[in-house]
């Protein structure tokens, strides 16, 4: 055997830090709530232009601040159906509960303060 071989380990040995690495990756892309990034953002694009127009850009914004509260509150109105998001947005009708009527006013008013891309 060459005497190189002798100075490698056996098998795959991770240090600490790299145990703990992956750990703070991982809960910085799980939020506790259960809700991750990448569903979130899955959930924001609707295959309507209207709503990716405005779901998507503000879907960003809202995991960029990590704000658990806004982030289930944004959850929820995702999980509405696309006509009832329509009307909301277009405002021909208005959310009963007054946590997702703020969130569509929010969404309507960065849309407006944000150019196109």
């Amino acid at each position: 055997d060459h005497e190189l071989y002798e100075r490698l380990p056996q098998g795959a040995e991770p240090r600490e830090s790299d145990w703990r690495d992956q750990i703070n990756d991982c809960e910085k892309r799980v939020l506790t709530s259960g809700v991750s990034h990448n569903r979130l953002r899955w959930r924001a694009r609707r295959g309507v232009r209207e709503l990716d127009g405005l779901l998507l850009p503000f879907s960003e914004v809202i995991i960029s601040e990590g704000n658990l509260k806004r982030i289930k509150h944004f959850d929820q109105l995702l999980s509405l159906p696309d006509p009832v998001l329509l009307d909301w947005f277009f405002q021909r009708d208005f959310p009963d509960e007054e946590i997702l009527a703020d969130m569509v006013r929010e969404i309507l008013d960065y849309s407006n303060a944000t150019p196109p891309r």
